[in-house]
């Protein structure tokens, strides 16, 4: 197997998606790859690219190891498929495949000759365990063959590398047998085959290589299922071990409530504080509260655990959530495509003047002075009120704020503190951690920490 194309360092960002930071990945022609990535891991925006429907902002790409000069892959021979990517549903399945065509022009003429062989187009129908004749009408095809009917496609055309984006897909057991033995095909044809999803799922035994995504970047590649889960297995028994063996004891609570709060729901509670000397590195807040809860036995709302940026109910703001704001754009520009993406408004129907007017409020609340053309120019205090304020827009029941004091002066933890008391009273329930218990104790109604 050949590597075909590689990122090297490469960054970007998107309007509506999770930005790349610094990836690095290959792919190789004739092979499985399984990228595993959460929404806000990079995943959607790697699509993106793969299909050419975005560019890179710097960073390198190499193409059968030369260096490739331009930032989008948009003609290259890649066939990106997802759960938007839909057939017309009055053609036959044949002429679908005529319709979908090639990326040149010389690959059309060859999808044209390929597809007068009916002798040809029959036996690779049969291949793909397409279980309809070529003729019959898109419409009356479920959505496993109509998945397949992609695969025949990147036969037919000889494309050097497939995608298959799952999310969104609800296949069976038996649908994952199927198009795991049309993924086999097409590894024999030497098409490389990328698998985007979620978590891994019943296409992971196929898999040569498992990349693990998270933050943009891709943390960990697995060499086989095999690998990916002696190694995932380990960490969750590593984890089961630790919630056993947790010697913190009970919890208590500290500041304006009293001590014995086993049993109470942090709904009831406005403002939570989480404290813990002994918190690891490596765990999120979500993951944080859910491991104590089980051990401690408390009573928590079913959204955890939770990992990214959560529904519209809950929303969890990461210490790190600076870097998801969209560098190089206004305040404005921030807000809108924030709260565009979140409440499912398209951005070219917002209007200029919302956007200007969203600026405005969140200048004159905070006491920014404008213009400011990029958010860049903010301290890194008032990114991170920009990053709390464009998700509390959307009003959500439960905020998760992780460290959102960290690298703010004495004025922008004041301001912070009177935004989060305000946010409070407008009946969101904030669960915020710390590295400061004081910080904790002057803004919160309970701080919650285990016993030392």
């Amino acid at each position: 197997m050949r590597e075909w194309i590689r990122f090297h360092k490469v960054n970007a960002v998107s309007d509506s998606l999770a930005p790349l930071r610094e990836l690095d990945l290959g792919i190789r022609t004739g092979e499985v790859l399984l990228v595993v990535g959460g929404r806000w891991s990079g995943r959607e925006l790697l699509r993106e690219i793969l299909g050419g429907q975005a560019e890179i902002m710097s960073g390198n790409l190499y193409l059968e190891e030369e260096r490739y000069r331009k930032r989008t892959l948009a003609g290259l021979p890649i066939l990106c498929v997802d759960r938007s990517c839909h057939l017309t549903q009055a053609l036959s399945l044949q002429a679908n495949l005529m319709s979908l065509g090639g990326a040149t022009l010389g690959e059309r003429k060859d999808l044209r000759r390929n597809l007068r062989d009916e002798k040809g187009i029959q036996e690779l129908f049969r291949e793909m365990e397409l279980g309809y004749a070529p003729a019959c009408p898109a419409s009356q095809v479920p959505v496993r063959e109509q998945v397949l009917l992609w695969f025949a496609l990147a036969a037919l055309r000889r494309v050097p590398l497939f995608c298959l984006d799952c999310s969104g897909y609800s296949f069976s057991e038996e649908d994952c047998e199927v198009l795991g033995r049309a993924v086999e095909k097409c590894r024999r044809r030497e098409i490389g085959v990328v698998i985007l999803s979620e978590r891994d799922n019943a296409l992971l035994d196929r898999a040569d290589r498992v990349a693990w995504m998270e933050g943009g970047q891709v943390r960990k590649v697995f060499y086989g299922a095999e690998e990916y889960r002696r190694m995932t297995g380990a960490a969750e028994n590593k984890k089961e071990t630790a919630q056993k063996s947790d010697p913190a004891g009970p919890v208590s609570c500290t500041a304006r409530t009293v001590r014995g709060a086993e049993g109470a729901d942090i709904r009831e509670r406005r403002i939570l504080g989480v404290y813990d000397a002994d918190w690891p590195l490596d765990c999120t807040l979500p993951e944080y509260l859910s491991r104590q809860t089980r051990a401690q036995g408390l009573a928590l709302p079913d959204f955890l655990p939770l990992k990214g940026y959560g529904s519209r109910e809950t929303v969890y703001i990461p210490e790190d959530s600076v870097q998801s704001l969209f560098h190089g754009q206004s305040i404005g520009r921030n807000l809108i495509l924030t709260a565009s993406r979140r409440v499912g408004v398209r951005v070219g129907f917002v209007q200029k003047d919302m956007e200007r007017f969203l600026e405005q409020e969140f200048c004159r609340k905070f006491g920014i002075e404008l213009p400011v053309d990029d958010v860049g120019e903010l301290s890194e205090g008032e990114k991170k009120l920009l990053s709390i304020y464009r998700f509390a827009l959307l009003h959500p029941r439960i905020l998760l704020l992780e460290n959102p004091f960290l690298r703010s002066d004495q004025e922008e933890r004041r301001r912070m503190k009177d935004y989060l008391r305000e946010l409070a009273a407008d009946g969101s329930v904030l669960v915020v951690s710390a590295k400061d218990p004081e910080e904790l104790e002057e803004l919160c109604d309970t701080v919650w920490r285990p016993r030392g």
